[in-house]
C-alpha cells in the first residue's frame, strides 16, 4: 500500500508539472477545475500515505530530523522572501513611491 501511494504521488506530481503550464493560458473553467481536482487527489493520497506510515513504524522514522544544507537553500529562502513581500499589503506612501500607477488604481 505504501509503495502504491508513493508511486501514485510521484507520477501525479510529474503529470501536474506537465499539465500546469499547458493549462496556464487557458481561460476555460474546465482547465482550472481539472487542475484543482488533480491537486486535491494528490493531497488526499499524501494524507493517506502519512496515516499508513504512522501505523507502520519504520527505523527511518525514529531518526532525528535535521536541516540539510544545500546550495539551493539560500535562493529558496530569498525566493520565499520575495513571495512574502509581494503578498504583503504595502502602505499607501510606499506604494506610491514603488508603483505610482498601482497607487492611482487603488485611490480611484
Amino acid at each position: 500500500m505504501r509503495q502504491f501511494l508513493q508511486t501514485t504521488i510521484r507520477y501525479g506530481l510529474r503529470l501536474l508539472l506537465i499539465w500546469t503550464p499547458l493549462a496556464f493560458g487557458a481561460v476555460h473553467s474546465w482547465a482550472f477545475a481539472l487542475l484543482e481536482i488533480h491537486v486535491f487527489l494528490l493531497v488526499a493520497a499524501w494524507m493517506v500515505q502519512i496515516i499508513v506510515s504512522r501505523q507502520q513504524p519504520s527505523p527511518a522514522s525514529r531518526a532525528p530530523t535535521s536541516f540539510v544544507r544545500t546550495p539551493l537553500a539560500l535562493p529558496l529562502v530569498l525566493f520565499l522572501a520575495l513571495l512574502m513581500f509581494q503578498l504583503t499589503p504595502l502602505p499607501p506612501a510606499l506604494l506610491k513611491r514603488l508603483s505610482p500607477t498601482t497607487y492611482e488604481l487603488y485611490t480611484r
